[in-house]
């Protein structure tokens, strides 16, 4: 059973996955505030963003897809309480959180440096429909950043995976409003 909590005077969201009462998987956001310098990149506007915290699932759950649907029941609850952006970072070495964030919906939009690694900067929202056709892809190897950073300067999105012959992320264009963030090898200020 999968439940959330929406709260207007909560700051953000939880949801949580229970089996015969057991937590098995939780995913976490708070409010982006407008002075975050990764608020400021994306250009968001006043308080209409999230930022992701955080996503775990018990590994005796792993392999249900459960990842994806808490994200997804995440961004509803986000919806709800007012919100039309979501953003979150993904170690580059984390290859099953990107395939889950792309099954809800998400694209990679750059990279960022925190204070532990290297990251994708994640985005789901308002200025992104999955759904919607974009003529033509390009593919870059999972562990060619320079490849990756080349197409994210360009304007280009990871949106999918490809697994053969061997793994590699699929870019397409981005949508106006995603373009030019210049976030390529942006350092995250502490």
């Amino acid at each position: 059973m999968l439940e959330g909590i929406v709260r207007r005077e909560m700051p953000g969201v939880a949801v949580g996955a229970y089996v015969a009462g057991r937590l098995v998987g939780y995913s976490l956001s708070r409010r982006l505030s407008t002075d975050n310098p990764l608020a400021t990149a994306m250009r968001f506007p006043d308080s209409s963003a999230y930022v992701g915290l955080g996503t775990a699932v018990h590994p005796d759950w792993t392999g249900h897809v459960l990842m994806a649907r808490l994200l997804r029941l995440r961004g509803a609850c986000e919806v709800e309480a007012g919100g039309r952006h979501v953003v979150g970072l993904i170690d580059v070495r984390n290859l099953a959180s990107v395939g889950n964030a792309f099954r809800a919906g998400a694209v990679l939009v750059g990279t960022l440096r925190d204070a532990t690694s290297l990251n994708w900067v994640a985005y789901a929202g308002r200025w992104f429909d999955p759904t919607v056709p974009y003529p033509g892809s390009m593919i870059a190897a999972m562990d060619d950043l320079v490849e990756q950073d080349r197409l994210f300067s360009r304007d280009w999105g990871a949106c999918g995976l490809k697994a053969r012959p061997e793994r590699h992320l699929v870019f397409r264009q981005l949508p106006r409003q995603l373009c030019g963030l210049g976030l390529d090898g942006w350092t995250m200020p502490e």
